[in-house]
């Protein structure tokens, strides 16, 4: 029997799950991700998260950063890849956002990787 579950498209997804990393909540946050999604550096492939345990763990502390919330700068759609170029404000940064580029994989209506490319 073929599948009929309506799909959100990838970048509404994006949109979405940014909305509740702006908002800090965690249990909405990581409700966006595959159970086994993985979180990883790029270009050294470094795990930062694996998993909706490491996703948990690594989320309340970002989001223990006061005033910390994302702005999307630019983004590129390409099939189920939503690369988007992000600014990162904390009430550190006195108005001058960090930048970091994301690329997220979406899978079966969640997102199944994501890849962080930030400046220092």
């Amino acid at each position: 029997m073929p599948d009929c579950t309506p799909r959100i498209p990838a970048h509404a997804l994006i949109d979405s799950q940014l909305e509740a990393y702006n908002g800090h909540n965690l249990d909405e946050f990581c409700a966006y991700y595959h159970n086994e999604a993985i979180v990883c550096l790029h270009p050294s492939g470094e795990i930062l998260a694996s998993g909706q345990a490491g996703l948990r763990q690594r989320y309340t502390q970002s989001f223990a950063i006061p005033g910390l919330r994302v702005e999307i700068a630019n983004r590129i759609l390409l099939g189920n890849l939503v690369i988007d170029e992000e600014l990162i404000y904390t009430d550190e940064s006195a108005g001058q956002p960090r930048r970091a580029v994301l690329i997220y994989e979406v899978i079966d209506g969640k997102i199944s990787r994501a890849w962080i490319c930030r400046d220092s």
